[in-house]
């Protein structure tokens, strides 16, 4: 929505992700309602159908096992909230990376590259997940170093082709700077945290469990070693897939983040929905044991791996939450949708969740802020309170009409206690709150009449 009425990332809205997610969703936003999810399923199912193409190209004795598993994990809930995740797409584009590796295309290095740019500016440290296996396409039966050469400037060119536009697209705008600044420095700051080795493993585990994810990961890699030892000619291949499973857990060793949070950011584990299925794949098609290529053990283990996603689906369709306080069911947003909004007219404060008042109404926030988890994370945070002081310049600005201030509630209160204070404080000079008989934690403000026709300078 922000592209579509003419602004720009990191310069008109913050965030900290990569900008390849934004045109995607600008492009949802014009096919409607459904967009997102249009994008997100048309993409999953043709790496579907090319994951499956090759597996019957390699004459697996069952080849929808595979493909079914990484539809299974990747629409898997307990780490997958929902669709149109960066992770989601970086896993989608590893899955069809994958698929290429395998194949004879003789343009297949600049596909890589390609799809490794897509990554990087979709989600910045999936790369590294991806890292290893565009190491093997370029070095496998690698004979001269002009060979070594055609690839890098087939790989090269495949990477410009979506950095290229990307990069021109800021550099136009005048953004280079913002972009490089909030979406790769800022992670740097303040995501690389330093927790007990122990604490981030017992929460690993502890998602892994959950989310069933536990059992197929001890069965590929289980399966992976099993091949490793049986001296297999193609190992290369199955050492490079237990090398990304276990870079794909390296992020939450950095940010700590479901640490921190419990399990809030399992979503941290989306990329095994694909180094799983690839790490079988590999031990199927490359193993020389015959065990490891008979059909009795594919459905042995294909059933093994995939009847936990089946179940872990039947949970949570039998376990839909029923809280009558969604976001649409409350009578601050049914109030909200009989006024006549627009642009900056609304401003969310403390839920990432209630963002959607923006979304639904089509209208933009008021300040670049609305993602406002850091005063929730980190007591250090805006120290001075000068980010919130700007919200509140531009609330005053924009003469914004109505408030929705859920930072009341227990989870997302904030952790810097002068923070919460002149928060407080500048509602009470500017807004008055208005009683609607909704869920605790949530308050609608509106704009004081005393407040629309004076200068922000004169009241400060």
């Amino acid at each position: 929505m922000l592209l579509a009425k003419g602004r720009v990332p990191y310069l008109d809205l913050f965030d900290h992700k990569p900008p390849l997610i934004y045109f995607l969703n600008w492009l949802g936003y014009w096919l409607g309602a459904w967009g997102p999810w249009i994008i997100a399923a048309l993409f999953a199912a043709g790496a579907t159908v090319f994951f499956y193409h090759r597996c019957r190209e390699k004459q697996l004795p069952f080849p929808i096992i595979l493909p079914l598993l990484f539809n299974l994990l990747l629409r898997n809930y307990f780490v997958c909230h929902g669709v149109g995740l960066t992770r989601e797409y970086t896993a989608i584009f590893l899955m069809i990376a994958f698929c290429v590796l395998t194949g004879r295309s003789r343009y297949r290095h600049f596909w890589l590259g390609l799809l490794g740019a897509a990554t990087f500016f979709m989600q910045q440290e999936q790369v590294l997940i991806f890292l290893p296996f565009f190491v093997y396409a370029i070095s496998t039966d690698l004979s001269t170093a002009r060979q070594l050469l055609a690839r890098s400037i087939q790989a090269a060119a495949g990477c410009l082709a979506i950095a290229g536009p990307l990069l021109l697209y800021f550099a136009a705008h005048h953004a280079l700077l913002a972009f490089w600044r909030d979406a790769f420095l800022f992670n740097f700051e303040w995501y690389a945290r330093k927790l007990p080795f122990s604490e981030q493993f017992r929460t690993i585990h502890a998602a892994l469990t959950t989310s069933e994810i536990g059992v197929i990961l001890l069965i590929s890699s289980t399966l992976a070693v099993t091949a490793l030892l049986l001296r297999t000619k193609q190992g290369w291949l199955i050492f490079v897939t237990l090398l990304a499973n276990g870079l794909t857990f390296l992020p939450e060793f950095i940010s700590g983040k479901m640490a921190e949070n419990i399990l809030t950011f399992d979503y941290y584990l989306v990329p095994l929905s694909t180094t799983l299925p690839i790490q079988v794949f590999a031990v199927w098609t490359a193993a020389d044991h015959p065990f490891l290529r008979s059909r009795i053990s594919h459905a042995v283990f294909g059933f093994l791996m995939c009847a936990p996603m089946v179940y872990a689906a039947f949970q949570h369709a039998t376990h839909l939450p029923k809280d009558k306080w969604l976001v649409r069911n409350t009578p601050e947003y049914q109030f909200l949708g009989r006024q006549p909004l627009a642009d900056y007219q609304v401003y969310v404060f403390g839920s990432g969740n209630w963002a959607t008042v923006y979304d639904d109404y089509r209208i933009l926030a008021p300040s670049p802020w609305i993602y406002l988890h850091f005063w929730k994370w980190y007591p250090r945070w805006d120290p001075d309170q000068h980010i919130l002081m700007s919200i509140g310049r531009d609330l005053l600005t924009h003469h914004t009409r109505y408030v929705v201030d859920v930072s009341n509630d227990a989870s997302l209160h904030l952790a810097n206690p002068a923070a919460a204070r002149w928060w407080k404080t500048f509602l009470q000079q500017h807004y008055r709150p208005l009683d609607l008989g909704g869920p605790p934690g949530i308050a609608l403000w509106q704009l004081h009449p005393d407040t629309i026709n004076i200068p922000y300078e004169s009241q400060h």
